[in-house]
């Protein structure tokens, strides 16, 4: 090639001097430059053409990488999937579909937290996204809901997916299957054990309601009657901090909770009641429906139903929340934000959701004799209800010097042992 531009410029130099009649010293100066020129063209060819050359074995190697990946990620017996920064699933290969249920088809474009992740558990996710987001990688163990609903044990490890610019543009999670058949330990057969009676309740119908009685702060009547369930184990009376975490573990709780609306919603047509609900039931789109068919059955005034939702449950899906007690309140049902105050940012995010009373938590009540951190909160919460319009209950009113206090800061209605203890209701 450089030969070829060699000649090519002397045969130009050549038929120029013929017919222009140059000096021989302009014509070699010329060929110089002219040869200069070509050789430095030549050389950022040769280079360009190189770098071509690179580039696409490069790029060959890389495609041959992505597809060599591509055929484990399809092949592999762990799930894997990718969701984006929404997260919505934008890849699920052939394990996830075998261990959650799901197509590819029927997960791809679906937020994760409406596929896999109990409703309790909806946090995780942003904590991971966080870790991720961040730069790192997470490795942990949890449990997952699957197609058909059956709770299952896993172990995962996330890692950021990036763009080509280096961006954190989603996660891919590795998902191995923990709930093998292994052999059951203590805490297992426990599992097991309180399954099984949670099942023959439910059959049996053994779960109770007891009534703690919350009193008008102004007149001294009982405004209203708490619901508070118990299960009833062959005569022995079980409290619902025993039998509630294994209900939810195996996701049973739907089932209570079904129970506990359609009997608290009877119970209201001959007295005024508040009933609480669980964050599962706040989160799931059949509970307003339950609601409304339990109070067309009975005929139940609904002025006589109050509900009451933690705030942990009303943190975790604010969405799901605030579309809850819209539906309530459209039905003509009050609501209650239970054990308000332990959350972080409570006064933030209240201001989301339509107007609830709030029910200040038992732990700021029960010390407000003796710290002044507690007595300054309370205020606060009593200061933004009214900012609001709603009113306020007191919980955990254990003796007269907490009565007169609550009193002296406008509360408006007021529970407590010292008023009313828990009592078994007439059937």
């Amino acid at each position: 090639m450089l030969r070829a531009a060699v000649a090519s410029a002397a045969i130009a130099l050549l038929v120029a001097d013929h017919y222009l009649h140059m000096d021989h010293w302009v014509i070699i100066c010329s060929a110089l430059v002219l040869l200069v020129l070509i050789c430095g063209g030549l050389v950022i060819a040769i280079g360009s053409a190189r770098r071509n050359v690179r580039s696409e074995a490069l790029n060959r190697i890389k495609e041959e990488e992505n597809l060599h990946l591509a055929d484990i990620v399809r092949s592999s017996k762990d799930a894997i999937f990718s969701v984006d920064l929404d997260g919505k699933v934008t890849a699920w290969n052939e394990g996830a579909h075998n261990l959650y249920g799901y197509s590819a088809e029927e997960a791809i474009d679906r937020r994760l937290t409406d596929l896999t992740i109990p409703a309790e558990r909806s946090k995780e996710l942003g904590a991971t996204f966080r870790r991720v987001i961040s730069g790192g990688w997470q490795e942990f163990e949890s449990e997952r809901i699957t197609k058909s609903g059956e709770r299952i044990r896993i172990s995962s490890r996330t890692f950021p997916v990036r763009d080509g610019e280096g961006n954190v543009i989603g996660m891919s999670i590795s998902t191995h299957d923990m709930t093998g058949p292994e052999l059951p330990g203590p805490e297992m057969e426990q599992d097991l054990l309180w399954q099984s009676r949670l099942r023959e309740a439910l059959e049996k119908s053994s779960f109770v309601f007891w009534g703690q009685p919350v009193f008008d702060a102004r007149s001294g009547s009982v405004d209203h009657t708490e619901l508070l369930i118990r299960m009833d184990l062959n005569g022995e009376i079980i409290a619902p901090e025993e039998f509630l975490p294994h209900a939810e573990a195996s996701g049973l709780i739907d089932r209570i909770d079904a129970w506990a609306i359609r009997e608290g919603i009877r119970i209201a047509a001959g007295r005024p009641v508040a009933i609480n609900l669980s964050g599962r039931s706040v989160s799931a789109s059949e509970t307003g429906k339950i609601i409304s068919e339990s109070l067309d059955d009975s005929r139940t005034d609904p002025r006589n139903v109050r509900f009451e939702i933690t705030e942990t449950a009303a943190i975790e899906n604010l969405d799901a929340a605030r579309s809850l007690v819209v539906e309530l309140k459209k039905m003509g049902c009050a609501v209650s934000l239970d054990d308000f105050g332990t959350g972080y940012g409570s006064f933030t995010y209240v201001r989301q959701l339509p107007p609830v009373d709030l029910k200040i938590d038992s732990s700021f009540v029960m010390d407000l004799d003796s710290e002044e951190a507690s007595r300054r909160v309370v205020s606060s919460i009593v200061s933004i209800s009214k900012t609001f319009g709603v009113s306020t209950v007191a919980e955990g009113i254990e003796d007269e010097a907490t009565l007169e206090l609550v009193k002296g800061m406008g509360i408006n209605f007021l529970q407590g042992f010292h008023l009313g203890t828990p009592q078994p209701l007439d059937r």
